[in-house]
């Protein structure tokens, strides 16, 4: 008012009269009059605005504690005390968070940058400002966790890792509990996809990030960050900012926003169920129009106060919004809410068709406002409070592994870069003879770590699971007697899955006369089956066996008589390939069985070198078999001479094992298609109530789809019942569930969830010739010839030799 009336109204309170004179006489006195006043002015605003600086900065003073005529070394070490004593946790309350707002505000103003270089180095800077080691943390610190805060983010990008910047810590400290503040750097982050997402031009940057919307903000200038994000968070939104339009309504964010008397008119809230937040995905696309229908709004230039409720945190807000018409199913609701001066409040809840879209919110929104109809009163809940850092959800012991590791391996190739271009460098300047001997070295040292390679990692990888185990072909054993000059007949090429892979074989050679020898057409050697070891042998009856790719070779191409080892997969109408554990009751396999390394089935040097297979059944072994036919179960509870066992008591280190009592053994065996049945028993059961049991104690095989094997029949259960029953048929140890009430997966759960009666389907294999064995077992089969000269002596041994196995 004062300047209006010195350069506009006193000029023209001055009467021209008179001559022209007089005019300009009294126009001169004008003139002069708002000169003086302008002086005047300009002098009492400079005195006022010196009286203002005066008391803010002894206000500053008092909050450091501190006389007028402090020095700037006091000031420091206040500063300094002030800021080490605050409990970042937020456990000192909100009336210590203000006074550290205050300090920081307060040190800003009194000291130079100078002094906050030097403060940098004594305050605990880390403690305010996360430091973020690489991409996966920043990505966890920056969006938002289920259980964590959605408080905006202030991420610094500074270009030295470890560097301290005033800036941040200024920013960390005056805006302590209403953003969270970190710090990374691009030798850390980048390459990552988050950092790179942010698609940053230069260093230093600060990204003001927010975790509802996904938005974010890049400013390059440090000094305004604290002032821009101020604004945001009170809401002085321009049309361009994107950041900030939803935030959580806690009680100090909605403070900010409306004010101590909480006057924001209609505010319009999104409320989300515990449920929904943990599904953090769901969470996002449920908000996404909430969070549209604000921005438009806005863009408008129409205020409205937008927050979300976290009702896991607000059980009071959840009661209140049920009494209101919200089911209490609903994963989120749309409601609104408003404070008028006298203290009382009035609530709308949206329907749910509203949460759909941006439009339909918004028109909702827009009706609310402009009704003149009352709206339901109430007396609202106190806000929830705000996520303190100690509440932030930390990341799993998996995880902060997963990230060390990455750190090191980025680290380590980081090094190595180095290393390679140091190399090239000094590469470069080598003369040609140099070049040569320094590329042989590095061959040597490639071809050695190749060869540790082999040898310690890929032929000896452990086997860890049974159905790993399970992954065999059978192995036909063939002697042949090779007169002088003799060939075997197939051309051979060296296999990536070991041994030599037969091409072809020719006719009228041995091998042809094999094929024609044999009754079984699983037997007959194929073009594509493996020679994996050769035996030779002597009259003394020494016996030789090679598995190395080179001592085949030479054995192949040498004369004399020679047993082949030959890896032949076969289809299921040819071979069955069968699956089965049993309980070795009351016996230990060690004692009752003669065991070996197998010869009859192949995996692999690794799964082979803990396998075991039968050679002999001893007696006691014998009448257990005689056992278990009498009693007509499965002829998989019966072990035989061939079977492969692969697992004891579930492990597969069968060395340990082998003289464990009663034993519960996985076996493997193949037999002839035609030599074995799968016969199916219907068996239907009722329960009398929920504790009466089944009685079945079942074990899921590891390659039989679904399938779960009898193991043990309990005397007390309802299968029980049904077998003392006048069916004429049995369940039994070794029977496989195959179906139960029609369901053939999940067979547990299905026999669980079974109320009274139960239908299950059960498979037995029964053979239908007299002990039939593995087929690729047994007795020797007699070596082959062509009708030329041979060695009937030798012969025997090497069929002996055959049955025997490896010595």
């Amino acid at each position: 008012a004062t300047y209006i009336l010195a350069f506009v109204v006193l000029p023209l309170l001055v009467p021209i009269k008179g001559s022209f004179r007089g005019a300009w006489n009294k126009m001169t006195l004008s003139r002069n009059t708002v000169v003086v006043a302008r002086l005047c002015l300009l002098l009492a605003l400079r005195g006022n605005a010196d009286m203002l600086d005066q008391k803010q900065q002894q206000l500053h003073f008092d909050v450091l504690g501190l006389p007028r005529e402090a020095t700037p070394l006091e000031v420091h070490l206040a500063y300094v005390n002030l800021t080490k004593n605050y409990r970042v946790d937020g456990s000192g309350g909100v009336e210590a968070q203000r006074k550290l707002i205050a300090a920081q505000e307060a040190f800003d103003i009194l000291s130079d940058d100078s002094t906050k270089e030097e403060a940098l180095e004594v305050v605990n800077y880390w403690d305010h400002v996360r430091q973020l080691e690489d991409d996966d943390e920043l990505q966890h610190f920056t969006e938002f966790q289920s259980g964590g805060s959605s408080q905006l983010r202030i991420v610094f990008v500074l270009a030295l890792p470890n560097e301290r910047h005033k800036t941040a810590f200024s920013v960390a400290t005056r805006l302590n509990g209403r953003v969270r503040v970190g710090q990374t750097c691009p030798s850390a982050a980048a390459g990552g996809p988050f950092f790179n997402s942010f698609r940053l031009r230069r260093f230093p940057a600060a990204v003001i990030y927010d975790p509802v919307s996904r938005s974010m903000r890049v400013a390059y200038y440090m000094d305004g960050i604290v002032a821009d994000a101020k604004r945001l968070l009170e809401g002085q939104l321009s049309a361009g900012d994107k950041v900030a339009r939803v935030q959580e309504l806690d009680a100090p964010t909605y403070e900010q926003r409306c004010g101590p008397a909480q006057q924001c008119g209609w505010t319009l809230t999104l409320a989300t169920s515990a449920a929904l937040e943990n599904k953090r995905n769901d969470l996002f696309i449920a908000m996404k129009p909430f969070v549209e229908a604000c921005q438009h709004r806005h863009d408008k230039n129409i205020p409205v106060g937008c927050f979300w409720l976290r009702l896991q945190r607000a059980s009071e807000w959840n009661s209140l919004l049920q009494k209101h018409g919200m089911s209490p199913a609903a994963e989120s609701v749309l409601f609104a809410f408003k404070t008028e001066e006298d203290g009382t409040s009035s609530i709308s809840v949206a329907g749910p068709e509203k949460l759909g879209a941006s439009i339909p919110i918004g028109l909702w929104y827009q009706e609310v406002v402009s009704s003149s109809q009352a709206f339901p009163t109430a007396v609202l809940p106190t806000k929830p409070l705000a996520v303190v850092p100690s509440e932030e959800p930390t990341p799993g012991f998996q995880q902060l592994a997963m990230r060390k590791f990455n750190r090191l391996t980025a680290s380590l190739m980081a090094k190595l870069e180095d290393l390679v271009g140091q190399s090239l460098t000094s590469f470069k300047t080598m003369d040609a003879e140099d070049k040569t001997m320094c590329a042989g070295a590095v061959l040597c040292v490639l071809m050695f770590l190749g060869f540790l390679c082999n040898q310690f990692c890929c032929g000896r990888r452990r086997v860890t699971t049974e159905a790993e185990a399970l992954k065999l072909v059978p192995v036909i054993t063939v002697p042949l007697r090779r007169g002088e000059g003799e060939k075997l007949g197939m051309s051979i090429g060296e296999s990536s899955l070991g041994g030599f892979v037969i091409n072809d074989i020719n006719p009228g050679t041995l091998l042809d006369a094999w094929n024609a020898a044999q009754s079984m057409p699983a037997l007959k050697i194929q073009k594509g089956d493996r020679v994996i070891a050769v035996t030779t042998h002597d009259a003394s009856g020494a016996v030789n066996r090679k598995v190395q790719l080179g001592e085949i070779s030479d054995t192949l191409k040498s004369p004399g008589d020679i047993t082949l080892s030959i890896a032949a997969p076969r289809s299921e109408n040819d071979a069955v390939f069968i699956t089965a554990t049993v309980q070795l009751e009351g016996l230990k396999l060690q004692e009752v069985a003669k065991l070996a390394p197998p010869v009859h089935s192949w995996g692999g040097a690794a799964k082979d070198l803990s396998a075991l297979e039968i050679v002999e059944v001893g007696p006691a072994l014998a009448s257990w078999n005689q056992a278990r036919q009498a009693e007509g179960s499965c002829s998989m509870q019966q072990l035989r001479v061939g079977d492969r066992i692969v697992s004891i008591n579930g492990s597969l280190d069968l060395q340990k094992v082998v003289n464990a009592p009663s034993p519960l053994i996985l076996l493997t065996r193949w037999q002839v298609a035609s030599h074995i049945r799968a016969e199916r028993i219907e068996v239907a059961v009722e329960r009398t109530g929920p504790e009466d049991r089944l009685g079945l104690h079942l074990r899921e095989l590891p390659n039989a789809a679904a399938h779960l094997q009898i193991t043990d029949v309990s005397p007390s259960g309802a299968i029980n019942r049904w077998n003392q029953s006048s069916h004429g048929r049995q369940v039994l140890k070794g029977d496989r569930v195959m179906t139960v009430n029609g369901q053939t997966k999940e067979l547990q759960k299905v026999m669980a969830e079974a109320s009274s009666k139960v239908d299950m389907q059960v498979e037995r294999w029964t053979d239908t010739v007299q002990d039939g064995g593995n087929m690729f077992a047994g007795v020797a089969r007699p070596a082959v010839t062509t009708g030329a000269g041979h060695f009937p002596e030798a012969t025997k041994t090497a069929a002996a030799a055959a049955a025997a196995g490896p010595q």
